[in-house]
């Protein structure tokens, strides 16, 4: 009788953790029919909607080595006329900096062309068309931000603590509209009722900025 008690209970656990495997793999399925793969950025990984496509970040520019040479040059032509008199070597032309012939800085290809925004700490993009009802479709955006760069810097840290306030206002200012009282900003907990992620609190910005964009309706939320 004891044997069979202790059969009948085991056997009762196999199945309660085979039922909650299928569970388990059933919500994966789900996210991989719903979401893209990971997509890494500075101290973020992130999986979205899979109608959304990555918008390419700048390409790293590559260090020319003839400019490298250049400097290496007049390094060694320093040292070497270093005894030289000094009233010479002031009157002597300046070399200009090494970069001196560098174009500007371009503009990163993620950030904003519809608008007059620069999101501070943008790490990843993307882009989709969006339905917004009937056979009507309009250009969707997702950025992902963060204040990574800020964190550890000596005297950046009231602008780490202050990052998101900045983003918002950011966004506020660029379509025009106030930045948000307190009692706009809610709290909304995810995932909801799944056991095998721990549950996060976001903060957001609800309802969302209404925008005019290329003389078309849109709304930023946060």
């Amino acid at each position: 009788m004891v044997a069979a008690i202790s059969a009948g209970c085991g056997r009762a656990t196999y199945e309660l953790r085979l039922e909650e495997s299928r569970r388990y793999f059933t919500y994966l399925e789900k996210l991989n029919q719903n979401l893209g793969p990971i997509i890494t950025g500075k101290g973020v990984q992130i999986r979205v909607p899979k109608q959304f496509e990555v918008i390419p970040g700048p390409i790293p520019k590559k260090k020319d080595p003839k400019k490298a040479d250049k400097k290496g040059s007049k390094d060694s032509d320093k040292a070497a006329d270093k005894g030289a008199d000094k009233d010479a070597a002031k009157d002597a032309p300046k070399d200009p900096p090494a970069d001196a012939d560098d174009p500007e800085e371009e503009r990163d290809p993620r950030q904003p062309k519809y608008a007059d925004i620069t999101f501070p700490g943008l790490q990843l993009a993307f882009s989709s068309d969006l339905s917004v009802g009937g056979k009507a479709h309009q250009k969707g955006y997702l950025y992902v931000l963060t204040n990574g760069d800020l964190l550890g810097k000596r005297g950046s840290d009231e602008k780490a603590a202050a990052f998101n306030n900045t983003v918002i206002h950011t966004i506020a200012q660029a379509v025009g509209q106030p930045d948000p009282p307190p009692e706009k900003m809610t709290n909304d907990a995810v995932p909801k009722g799944e056991a095998w992620v721990a549950k996060r609190t976001f903060k957001v910005v609800r309802p969302g900025f209404p925008a005019s964009i290329e003389g078309k309706d849109y709304r930023i939320d946060i």
